[in-house]
């Protein structure tokens, strides 16, 4: 029987929600104003470079309008710079600029410390385990 408290989806989303908090935290204690949003898509963007705002939506999980309120905002703070797309006029390739790149660096400096003190008495085998099963159900869900 299905059991709320205990449910993946819930235990998942407010395991997102707990570290996203910690970060944002974190980020402004040492001077960063950035969301969990906002460092989801700079971290995409700093592994996946050229990408187009489809592929952050995707990411993120936001809907369109999100999303470019969200790449309005990292321009804005002069981490990405947004060209029109050669291949198709309707998109736009999004880039980190220096300066995100140079922010990208050391807020992953900050996540590190926020998910060791999340994963404080876990070991990495059950972590390993753990992302391999959230894996699964996404692709179960995605089939």
């Amino acid at each position: 029987m299905y059991v709320f408290q205990d449910s993946i989806g819930r235990l998942a989303g407010e395991v997102s929600r707990h570290i996203g908090r910690a970060l944002v935290k974190a980020f402004a204690e040492k001077g960063y104003d950035i969301s969990a949003k906002e460092w989801g898509a700079l971290s995409y963007l700093y592994n996946n470079k050229g990408m187009n705002q489809n592929a952050i939506k995707n990411a993120v999980g936001l809907d369109k309008v999100g999303v470019k309120r969200l790449v309005d905002s990292l321009e804005q703070k002069k981490m990405v710079k947004r060209k029109v797309s050669l291949s198709d006029k309707r998109n736009y390739v999004l880039n980190l600029t220096k300066f995100g790149n140079d922010s990208y660096t050391q807020l992953s400096l900050i996540a590190d410390e926020v998910l060791l003190i999340a994963s404080k008495d876990i070991e990495k085998k059950e972590i390993t385990a753990a992302l391999d099963v959230l894996k699964r159900f996404i692709t179960n869900l995605d089939e």
